[in-house]
């Protein structure tokens, strides 16, 4: 199992509640098929700079170009996913930098976008994270 963490914007997070989906570009496809059925997820929203939610994976990686998300922007590489809290608005600025991947990041939303949207962490830090935000 593996746990990631998915950057959303607070344009796209309305699809995603609804559709129970998360997608990404084409030029993440390739990092994204690490993403498997099983895996565990938290949601950070881009812009409010919060964690807004947290479940498991419910498909392995696959392709659909439907604009569900916004009416611009197409996020071809998707998962289905299964929310376990989605009452969640928990102020993220200093929980990621305890976060091992953003200690040394001066701007971890950055990070993640530049990563593709998404950012693998290990099992450690996805329950301290757990813990953190259900607070």
């Amino acid at each position: 199992m593996k746990y990631w963490i998915f950057c959303i914007s607070p344009v796209t997070y309305p699809g995603v509640t609804k559709y129970k989906t998360v997608g990404v570009r084409e030029n993440a496809k390739k990092r994204f098929q690490a993403i498997k059925k099983g895996d565990a997820f938290i949601v950070y929203v881009s812009k409010e700079k919060a964690f807004r939610g947290y479940g498991k994976i419910e498909s392995d990686a696959f392709e659909d170009k439907s604009l569900i998300f916004s009416e611009e922007k197409i996020f071809p590489n998707r998962v289905k996913i299964k929310f376990e809290n989605s009452n969640i608005v928990k102020p993220a600025k200093d929980l990621l930098f305890g976060l091992k991947p953003f200690q040394e990041s001066w701007n971890p939303g950055n990070l993640m976008m530049c990563k593709g949207g998404f950012i693998e962490i290990d099992k450690e830090d996805y329950q301290w994270l757990i813990s953190e935000i259900s607070k």
